[in-house]
């Protein structure tokens, strides 16, 4: 990313942007993006937070590489919230989230996952639209523009299309 490109970037352009950095492993793009945003007044939390929720699609290795590069530039990282789980509570609010996001097509998403893995679909309700979407710290349409752009920038279409639509 060119400098100059940078300076043109909206507020609510950051965070997506750094997302598809992390994804795709661009640490100098990353980077650049991140002194931007703290130039910028994007809050340590909402970095944090949108870094954090990569690991859904990009799993811990990229996340603990992005949200160690973070550190570099908040070394003390405060604001950011770490949760006590109540699983219960994680699988009411990812009900809730996901409901929120696929509408109608809720029952049909986790029927056609429940047809080959009862775990994922558990752990999709659990895991991503509980502790993950479910998280203080970014709105669920910010966690939704954060995964378009990671989506976009690893080629996943059919998980794409669903987030588009669920990020309107």
């Amino acid at each position: 990313i060119k400098n100059t490109h940078i300076e043109k970037l909206e507020k609510e352009d950051f965070l997506p942007l750094i997302c598809a950095a992390a994804a795709l492993r661009k640490g100098e793009h990353l980077k650049a993006l991140i002194e931007k945003s703290k130039l910028n007044g994007i809050t340590e939390k909402s970095l944090y937070e949108s870094l954090l929720q990569n690991y859904l699609f990009t799993g811990y290795p990229s996340a603990m590489i992005s949200l160690k590069i973070l550190r570099e530039y908040y070394p003390k990282l405060e604001n950011v919230l770490h949760a006590n789980w109540d699983l219960n509570k994680c699988r009411e609010q990812g009900i809730k989230n996901c409901k929120k996001i696929y509408g109608r097509k809720f029952d049909k998403l986790i029927s056609n996952v429940n047809s080959y893995s009862p775990e994922l679909s558990d752990w999709l309700l659990l895991e991503g639209y509980g502790k993950v979407m479910g998280r203080k710290g970014l709105s669920l349409k910010q966690r939704e523009l954060n995964n378009v752009s990671v989506l976009t920038a690893l080629k996943f279409e059919d998980q794409l299309y669903s987030h588009i639509n669920g990020a309107f």
